[in-house]
């Protein structure tokens, strides 16, 4: 029964579409969620963080919202302190780093000691749904996948928050946070390393051909993805009134059931995750992407392949003059690299990350640890002492 309600309620997120961020956005003209939605914003400020909002304009022309963060009680921002920028993953936003109860959210604790932290959203997110041209209502707006993440919205951020803080870049990602760091490091972009200080990858994603996380899985084995293809869907699972009072009082009334919907959608246990938070994190959860990036992982899936996205033959010899996509060349990566492992992943695969670690072999600066973890633990535990130390130490080491 339970089981049921998971994939009733999965259903009902990405086909409630009526009342998407879409839709506020056009309403009231700004990137806002529902109103009874708390923004990054009114989390932090709350709390008594300093916090600022920045727009990020990309070659292509969307307008990534970020958000700037640092030490509690503070009544100003601080220069010259040493920069994190914080990257969410797949269907996340920047507020999974601050959801969690303050003394366990690794974006507060990090600001607390002493570091500048930058907290990215991705295209198509309810915080990243403004373009120079295009409008969310236009179809063309969400053909977009992580390989454009890659390849525009992370040299756009490195650029910014270098010119505005004069400093080096460390970067966290967590799951697609992590894939977008080594395609764009496979490409070898210039900007990203020019400002690359340090990469660590939490949860670290590449090779998904074993992953049995649900949304990339019901994407890529049932006739889902044909489906909202048919229906000329844009958005999967975009962020909906669900997530405001709706969210709340269904996680209090149903607590294993929203932990059911958690793991089912993010991977999330509460043997190691914060369930007292679940109500909290499902008012902020999912947040949105386009279902041409779903495609892109539906193939990643089906190829057993980390490679660029499939426009067809034409298409590709039109793109990468070649009838198929050429794959990431993870060889390439030559930087530092730290890689916090869990060992309860269902998002992450024993067998790919093998896969990943052989196609590292060549760079003799790669480190990784294995921890009792599922996807989400990094960002949503009971108790984050059970690698912040390490993280602080990997951070800090020369």
């Amino acid at each position: 029964m339970t089981k049921i309600f998971v994939l009733v309620f999965c259903f009902f997120f990405i086909t409630a579409l009526s009342e998407t961020v879409e839709s506020q956005h056009l309403r009231y003209q700004k990137p806002m969620t529902l109103p009874s939605f708390t923004p990054f914003p009114d989390i932090v400020k709350a709390l008594n963080y300093p916090v600022s909002t920045h727009k990020i304009t990309t070659e292509d022309g969307y307008i990534l919202t970020f958000f700037r963060i640092q030490a509690k009680n503070q009544t100003s921002f601080k220069s010259g302190l040493p920069v994190i920028y914080l990257q969410h993953g797949l269907l996340d936003s920047a507020d999974t780093w601050v959801i969690n109860d303050e003394a366990n959210s690794v974006g507060l604790q990090l600001a607390n000691q002493g570091y500048d932290i930058w907290l990215g959203n991705s295209r198509g997110n309810k915080y990243s749904l403004e373009h120079v041209v295009l409008k969310p209502s236009d179809p063309q707006f969400w053909q977009f996948t992580f390989q454009n993440m890659s390849q525009y919205d992370l040299p756009a951020a490195f650029d910014y928050i270098h010119k505005q803080t004069e400093q080096m870049i460390n970067y966290i990602g967590h799951s697609q946070g992590t894939l977008i760091m080594f395609a764009a490091l496979s490409d070898r972009d210039p900007t990203v390393l020019k400002y690359l200080k340090k990469y660590i990858a939490l949860a670290p994603v590449a090779w998904v051909a074993h992953i049995t996380a649900g949304p990339v899985q019901l994407i890529a084995h049932t006739s889902l993805a044909q489906l909202l293809v048919d229906l000329h869907q844009t958005q999967f699972f975009p962020a909906n009134w669900a997530e405001s009072e709706f969210g709340h009082i269904f996680c209090k009334t149903f607590v294993s059931v929203c932990g059911d919907i958690l793991g089912y959608l993010f991977g999330a246990d509460p043997d190691y995750d914060n369930f007292k938070q679940y109500n909290i994190i499902l008012e902020h959860e999912p947040s949105g992407t386009s279902v041409t990036n779903m495609l892109h992982w539906r193939q990643l899936v089906l190829t057993a392949k980390f490679n660029k996205f499939d426009y067809g033959i034409s298409g590709n010899m039109l793109h990468y003059g070649q009838p198929s996509p050429p794959d990431y060349n993870v060889s390439n990566i030559n930087v530092p690299l730290y890689m916090f492992m869990g060992t309860h992943d269902n998002f992450v695969d024993e067998q790919d990350t093998q896969t990943l670690l052989d196609a590292l072999k060549g760079n003799p600066d790669v480190h990784y640890k294995e921890y009792n973890a599922d996807h989400m633990t990094f960002l949503w535990s009971k108790d984050l002492s059970f690698y912040f130390n390490d993280l602080l130490s990997t951070l800090s080491s020369n």
